[in-house]
């Protein structure tokens, strides 16, 4: 008779175990942007191709606590038509409040950056033949291991802290 409580209490104690040791859920994949003009839904996106547009990247605010965006161009290269915006943050709503692009090449664009009352981030990017490179507004915005070339305006700051750090 001491047999079965024993046999039971093993029983629980290896369901309590298997429970335990489940895996952590997967972190969300990052989007994948492979469209002029597409909206990014999630808090990480990737540039999957070169792309030449007419519109940069519409980045409405997350639903969630979290409003900053990570974009990786993954070497890739995101070619305005001579206007327009390539990445857009702040200025209220309805975009995120913080934003990093890097590892690619914006150009072509009437503003290849803009940032307005929010945050930007900017690393390992060349930034050339726009009309105006960085537009940064009552912003923080970091330039990092970047260039910043053949721009009709490299950089306009307003009321802004621009930072730049480690740029050849």
């Amino acid at each position: 008779m001491k047999i079965i409580p024993v046999l039971a209490c093993l029983a629980a104690s290896a369901i309590v175990a298997t429970a335990t040791a489940l895996p952590a859920p997967a972190a969300t994949a990052p989007q994948r942007l492979s469209a002029c003009g597409q909206t990014i839904t999630g808090q990480s996106a990737y540039l999957d191709r070169d792309l030449t547009c007419a519109q940069g990247f519409v980045t409405p605010r997350a639903t969630d606590d979290s409003t900053d965006l990570s974009i990786d161009l993954r070497g890739h290269r995101l070619r305005g038509t001579g206007s327009g915006t390539g990445f857009s943050v702040g200025n209220n709503d309805p975009f995120f409040d913080s934003l990093e692009v890097r590892n690619g090449r914006v150009d072509h664009w009437g503003t290849g950056f803009f940032s307005a009352y929010a945050s930007m981030k900017i690393t390992n990017v060349t930034i050339d033949h726009n009309d105006v490179g960085l537009y940064c507004g009552g912003s923080t915005c970091t330039v990092s291991r970047s260039r910043l070339h053949d721009n009709k305006t490299g950089v306009v700051n307003v009321d802004s802290a621009v930072t730049f750090d480690q740029n050849p």
